[in-house]
């Protein structure tokens, strides 16, 4: 039973993609939304007066040998536009961390684990400057029972974006992000992805990568593919491994976002 979280992913990547081929029309339109990746923070934003509601499903796997050492989460959160340049955001964790985390002897159940609040704003229209500009400050807290139970602390956030467009929805972005927890000193640390769509279609399916870390021993790399439901709704699924002293070793990603 060493593998457990391998094993769950492997029986798990081949129905989630059986279930969305099926549900994939290529003819309608990608919904443009602020999170153009899956982790990445993009550049463009929804329109003024809105909506986007996102949920996330994420399975993590610390370390590879170990079966215990595996994780969930289910992210649901609310984008809103503000303006056509300015984005506000709120989402909340729901976590499970299974036998590392005991209570009475017993795994801990599912809990609330924080919420964030977000504000995005961009600067001009794509293609004004020759890498467009974008600025998302972001604020952190955890619940009581994360503080509690994993001695989590608040956290503030700011990244800057710098995305460069190579037509409709092929895109590459940078982002650089200074992170301060609590009365710890400010950490840094970048990312940076790519996504372009996978036929002659540009609102068809679609795929990225991205890469995120802190140092160059600690990088984690994420797959995605970006499936277009209908002409509101995108579905999005990724695979990603993580270096030696990444957090996480491998993950599996499973998102909708629906706009109106």
């Amino acid at each position: 039973m060493r593998d457990v979280g391998l094993s769950w992913i492997r029986r798990g990547i081949p129905l989630v993609f059986a279930y969305l081929l099926t549900a994939l029309s290529p003819s309608v339109l990608f919904a443009h939304h602020a999170m153009e990746f899956i982790d990445l923070d993009g550049y463009t934003t929804a329109l003024r007066g809105q909506g986007i509601f996102h949920l996330h499903f994420d399975y993590f796997v610390s370390d590879p040998n170990v079966a215990d050492k595996v994780h969930w989460e289910i992210t649901p959160g609310l984008s809103y536009g503000i303006t056509d340049r300015l984005l506000a955001d709120f989402h909340t964790h729901l976590s499970y961390f299974g036998p590392p985390l005991l209570m009475d002897g017993q795994a801990h159940p599912p809990f609330f684990e924080a919420w964030t609040i977000s504000t995005q704003m961009r600067f001009g229209e794509e293609g004004q400057y020759p890498l467009d500009p974008a600025i998302v400050l972001s604020f952190e807290s955890p619940y009581p029972k994360a503080k509690d139970l994993l001695g989590s602390r608040s956290l503030m956030e700011a990244t800057l974006v710098l995305s460069k467009s190579f037509g409709t929805h092929r895109t590459a972005v940078l982002n650089l992000t200074a992170e301060k927890e609590a009365d710890l000193p400010v950490t840094f640390s970048w990312g940076f992805g790519a996504k372009t769509p996978l036929g002659i279609d540009p609102h068809g399916p679609g795929m990225g990568v991205e890469f995120k870390g802190t140092r160059m021993d600690d990088v984690f790399t994420l797959l995605g593919f970006y499936l277009p439901v209908n002409a509101t709704m995108v579905l999005k699924t990724g695979f990603g491994f993580g270096m030696k002293k990444a957090e996480d070793r491998l993950r599996f990603h499973l998102s909708s976002f629906t706009s109106w």
